[in-house]
This record gives structure tokens, C-alpha cells and sequence, in this order.
């Protein structure tokens, strides 16, 4: 009768594809426990929620004359109706509707677009924080001063707002048809309507939309 020999080199194989697959599953532990120590897959914290409305809004353009209306008067006043205080070193404004800038130089600087157009604009407030804003934003908003917009709270911003042309200084940004070297003031068409966005800036997301009317302040 023959004997046969059983393969030693078949008990092998099976053995290193156990090991590798075994070598393979500690790798990929070590991998994500690495991973979690150092938070990459902790949650992002949800953005604060809150009502936004418009309480109203004011304005005009000042390169028509007599009949124009400073930046200054162009006004938006806001109110927190309800929801999460918002910090307001996180929480950032976009107003975009039409209405003109002027750009910065030396009086009479020419507004953009010149007289009689009126142009797609865009203004950024970067914060709602005084810094990069002349001392009358401060005036107009006391309840900022806590660092929070809260509930019942109003909030003034002006066309005048921006502390400079200067970017890097002002935390008011404004351009017009694509255009930002402006002044960072602005002024909107009355009758036209303007559309606001409210953004945490930590999670980058939409806290409030709302929109109104301008009408002639």
C-alpha cells in the first residue's frame, strides 16, 4: 500500500494568509485609534439657530444731486427675535441688492458704477464686532457690548459703517458688480429689495435669511 505525504507547503500558505490578514486588522486599529486621539472625526458643533428679522430699511443714492442720500442714512436695523445668543466675533452679514459704492481716493472720488447707473452689491460685514468700524457703529449697537446678539436685541447697521477703504483694516467689505475696490460704503435704490444672510463663521453655515424692501430714508 502507498503512504502518502501531506503537503507541509499547503499548511504553510494558509498560515502566512492568516497572519497578514491578522497584521492587516492591527495596522488599521492602530490607524483610527490614532485618528480619533487626535479628534479628526469628533462631530462639528451645530451653528447656533436664531429668527432674524427686518425691522426696516432706509436709503437711497447719493450721487443724484440734491435728491441723493448719504451713506450714512442708508440704514438696516435688525432684530433678534428669538433662539441662540449669537457670538458676535463668529457671525457674519451679507446684504446684496442694488445700489452704488464710490471708490476710494481723494473728494470727489466717482461713485461705482458712475452716475445715474446703479450696480449688483454686495456688502460683507466680516463681524459684528466694533473693530474695523468707526466709533458710531459702537453708539448704535449697546447691547453688542456684552459680546452677544441676543433675543429682544436690535442691531443698526449704516452705509457708513466701514472704518476705511483699506480691506485689511475694515471689517465692512463692499463690491460692486464684481468689483471690491471701493470705499466699503454703500447705498441701495429705494423700492428695490435687498436680501440678508446671517453665517456662523465657525461652521460656516446659514443662521438666518431675510429680506425687505428699501424704502426712502
Amino acid at each position: 500500500m502507498k503512504k502518502f505525504r501531506e503537503r507541509e507547503d499547503a499548511g504553510s500558505s494558509v498560515i502566512g494568509v492568516v497572519l497578514l490578514v491578522g497584521l492587516a486588522v492591527v495596522m488599521v486599529s492602530t490607524i483610527a485609534l490614532s485618528v480619533f486621539a487626535f479628534g479628526a472625526f469628533e462631530p462639528q458643533p451645530p451653528a447656533p439657530q436664531a429668527k432674524i428679522e427686518v425691522v426696516e430699511a432706509k436709503g437711497g443714492l447719493p450721487s443724484f444731486g440734491q435728491a441723493g442720500v448719504s451713506f450714512e442714512k442708508n440704514t438696516i436695523q435688525l432684530k433678534h427675535k428669538g433662539g441662540d445668543s449669537l457670538d458676535i466675533k463668529n457671525t457674519k452679514i451679507i446684504i446684496t441688492g442694488r445700489g452704488q459704492s464710490h471708490t476710494p481716493c481723494a473728494n470727489p472720488c466717482p461713485y461705482v458704477p458712475p452716475h445715474p447707473n446703479i450696480g449688483n452689491v454686495q456688502v460683507i460685514y466680516l463681524n459684528l464686532t466694533k473693530y474695523g468700524k468707526i466709533n458710531k457703529y459702537n453708539t448704535n449697537n449697546p447691547t453688542l457690548q456684552d459680546g452677544f446678539w441676543a433675543a429682544g436685541e436690535y442691531l443698526l447697521l449704516s452705509g457708513a459703517d466701514s472704518l476705511n477703504s483699506n480691506d485689511a483694516q475694515s471689517s465692512v467689505w463692499v463690491i460692486v458688480d464684481g468689483n471690491g475696490e471701493t470705499s466699503n460704503n454703500y447705498g441701495f435704490k429705494v423700492g428695490e429689495r435687498i436680501y440678508i444672510t446671517i453665517i456662523d463663521t465657525i461652521t460656516n453655515q446659514i443662521i438666518s435669511t431675510t429680506s425687505t424692501l428699501v424704502r426712502r430714508a
